[in-house]
């Protein structure tokens, strides 16, 4: 399945060396399980959210860990398809604030540099970002992070006017639909499409 070059790279990860003995079979049973949880992911990820936040994990950062990858699933089901230095350079934006709540310490960076935030693009356009989402059933709600781009204040307009048509974005490669402005506290809520939804039945799916 693999060229040996590649077996031998994926051997040397702690995070890959499961993988380096897979058959085309199993490939293709693994990619079979991850479209599952995929397609279905916002149940998961939402009882996660809702479990943490009144049952904090122990180990914060094997939790964060796991729910990074389980939210890049999701994400690439979606259609986003990160390399896996881009994947694995997500950690460091994360990484310090939970270490330091592992820790017991204040963080050693201002707040607005960590964080997990989700690229979003509007028309085929970089518009900002969604800054920590918290999962709910369909959807998430997150900070809303504008880009410095003509785009960004574009997409500002035609967010004012969401009540009236919702806007099709994607929100880390997940298709998305925007409703309304950021609340007062600056925050977007979305909901999620997910794969292989048409951007006119999702605009009107909105609308109802």
């Amino acid at each position: 399945m693999f060229p040996d070059e590649v077996r031998n790279a994926m051997r040397l990860g702690t995070s890959s060396k499961w993988a380096a003995d897979l058959t085309a079979d199993d490939v293709q049973a693994v990619l079979w399980m991850v479209g599952e949880f995929g397609r279905r992911a916002s149940n998961v990820l939402a009882a996660l959210e809702q479990h943490w936040s009144e049952f904090p994990p122990q180990d914060e950062v094997a939790s964060a860990r796991a729910k990074l990858a389980l939210e890049g699933l999701f994400r690439m089901v979606c259609g986003e398809r990160p390399s896996v230095d881009e994947f694995i350079g997500r950690w460091h934006s994360i990484s310090e604030r939970v270490w330091a709540g592992a820790q017991s310490r204040l963080p050693e960076l201002a707040a607005e540099e960590m964080g997990d935030k989700w690229p979003v693009a509007w028309e085929g356009r970089l518009v900002g970002w969604l800054k920590d989402p918290r999962h709910r059933l369909f959807g998430c709600t997150g900070l809303w992070v504008p880009s410095a781009s003509p785009g960004s204040e574009q997409f500002a307009v035609a967010l004012s006017q969401a009540t009236q048509t919702p806007l099709v974005v994607s929100i880390g490669g997940v298709q998305s639909l925007v409703k309304q402005l950021p609340s007062q506290a600056g925050e977007v809520s979305v909901f999620w499409l997910g794969p292989n939804a048409e951007p006119a039945a999702a605009a009107d799916r909105g609308r109802s």
